[in-house]
């Protein structure tokens, strides 16, 4: 229970963090063209939040890789203590996992920012721990029905 209140506590400390460095790109004009093109006016309430979280991404990576990580750890937490003894069910959330932050990977491996490249790097990170952990419980799986035989 620990870790999960600490995993939220985390996860909702950087999304603060990385909304608050994102409303950085109001202060410059040029900025706010670099957002990837979501945003098309200087007006304030016409940048959403994903154009906060895209120019962070690009610019200041720290707390959106902080909050990627937790928000992963976060769903492989809820998916042991949801899914108990079902060791097949969570072996397969950490593969869907790793196959989404691979797939977020590859589309992000076109960029031409440092801050895309630290979070395509701690996204491959993140894919290799939940592929081990995925393994790690498959192959738990595998040994826990061989008992049984």
């Amino acid at each position: 229970m620990t870790q999960l209140f600490a995993s939220c506590f985390v996860f909702l400390l950087s999304s603060v963090a990385t909304w608050y460095n994102g409303s950085s790109m109001l202060e410059g004009p040029l900025s706010a063209s670099l957002t990837g093109g979501l945003a098309k006016s200087s007006a304030v309430h016409h940048y959403s939040h994903i154009d906060y979280l895209l120019y962070t991404i690009k610019f200041h990576p720290q707390f959106p890789i902080m909050m990627m990580v937790s928000g992963i750890y976060l769903i492989v937490l809820l998916s042991i203590i949801g899914f108990k003894k079902r060791y097949g069910l969570i072996s397969s959330c950490c593969l869907c996992i790793t196959a989404l932050l691979c797939y977020s990977s590859y589309k992000l491996s076109h960029t031409p920012t440092e801050g895309e490249h630290a979070m395509i790097t701690s996204s491959l990170a993140a894919a290799s721990l939940c592929l081990t952990v995925g393994l790690f419980y498959l192959l738990k799986r595998f040994y826990s029905q061989k008992e049984y035989i």
